[in-house]
């Protein structure tokens, strides 16, 4: 999975047993149970402007 916000990283990285506050971050989690083999990487905004791109359209 490829990420750009730092903030929604540590979030998913620092509570891995589940149970977190936060309900997508604890959904992220059971989803993440089914796989396997899993790893999160951090790509800045600024490496990634098309997915930023999209991701604005959509929002609008």
């Amino acid at each position: 999975m490829k990420i750009d916000s730092l903030e929604a990283l540590n979030a998913i990285m620092e509570d891995t047993s589940g149970n977190s506050n936060s309900a997508i971050v604890r959904r992220i989690h059971q989803i993440l149970k089914r796989v396997k083999q899993w790893e999160i990487q951090h790509i800045p905004r600024e490496d990634n402007l098309i997915a930023d791109s999209l991701a604005k359209t959509v929002r609008t």
